[in-house]
């Protein structure tokens, strides 16, 4: 694949750092979102990785709301204990809408168990991000994930969730076809039924969340110059582009620099071969201390080709 070219390529409105863990996501995300805001794009840095690390780099305290850390550059870190908590209490108040306190009383212990259940963190997370896109009031949002199997089920969830919420829908409604039926005659007047309103609400919602991952959203992986990482980022891209998501090119981080002839030569080669699968958005060089601090960012953002 060819370089990136020297003008800065413009990346759609969300986006989303992606690698396994330790490749330098939070260090690209923040050097990104730092050169954005230089360049006069005002720009909110999400965290959605539990193990949050934003604040430390920009050297400052980072909540759930978004708070300025220098002009046009606004970042949060989200809480996913916090989320997964409000997920599941808004699935329980819409249970408690729909359905009477009696079964809601024995819904309880199912939904302490589902609270703990794989899946949450993701749809806790899916909800958040999807509040912080409807909130938006930055040009462009730009998410430092978590590793890239959370990412990628994350990402996977609205086509995942959009199928299941229309099944549910049909088989409701098919209960409720059954359920109008008097004497073998069917109801002439259609039952509203409170479930249907809360399942299709929710059907919207993540219509929302794929038509702006599909439409609005890049993607752009960070690896390191080693063979475990590029085959990583070429098996999460073939799963990416089914979800036909945009992915302009990746990032090269941690290049060593002197560290030994056949430290060199092994680098060299690897990098050959993301050469020639890859677009090549940017080349970060191992560095001898850690990026923390916006003077260390501004020499990290000068090596990245796009905002």
């Amino acid at each position: 694949m060819t370089e990136a070219s020297s003008f800065l390529m413009d990346l759609k409105r969300l986006v989303f750092f992606a690698g396994k863990g330790g490749v330098g996501k939070t260090t690209v995300s923040c050097a990104y979102a730092l050169k954005c805001s230089k360049e006069g794009v005002d720009i909110l840095l999400v965290s959605t990785d539990p193990a949050h690390s934003t604040d430390k780099v920009f050297e400052t305290t980072l909540g759930n709301e978004p708070s300025m850390v220098r002009e046009g550059l606004y970042a949060k870190q989200i809480d996913t204990e916090k989320e997964s908590r409000k997920h599941m209490k808004a699935i329980e108040n819409e249970m408690r809408q729909v359905v009477s306190p009696e079964t809601l009383s024995n819904l309880k212990s199912y939904l302490e168990m589902a609270h703990s259940s794989p899946g949450v963190e993701e749809a806790a997370m899916l909800d958040a991000i999807i509040d912080t896109v409807r909130d938006m009031k930055t040009r462009k949002i730009v998410f430092d994930t978590a590793p890239t199997g959370m990412t990628l089920r994350l990402l996977n969830l609205p086509k995942f969730l959009d199928s299941w919420s229309s099944g549910l829908i049909n088989r409701r409604k098919e209960d409720l076809e059954r359920l109008g039926k008097i004497d073998g005659t069917e109801s002439k007047t259609p039952i509203k039924d409170p479930l249907v309103e809360k399942l299709k609400e929710r059907k919207r919602r993540l219509d929302f969340g794929k038509r702006i991952l599909q439409e609005k959203s890049s993607i752009v992986p960070v690896l390191t110059p080693e063979r475990l990482s590029v085959m990583e980022t070429t098996e999460s891209l073939k799963q990416l582009k089914e979800l036909g998501i945009d992915i302009p090119g990746v990032i090269i981080n941690k290049i060593s620099k002197g560290l030994g002839e056949e430290r060199m030569e092994y680098e060299k080669k690897v990098i050959e071969e993301i050469e020639e699968k890859f677009k090549i958005l940017g080349r970060i060089p191992m560095m001898e201390e850690e990026i923390i601090g916006t003077k260390k960012l501004k020499d990290v953002s000068k090596r990245l080709n796009f905002l």
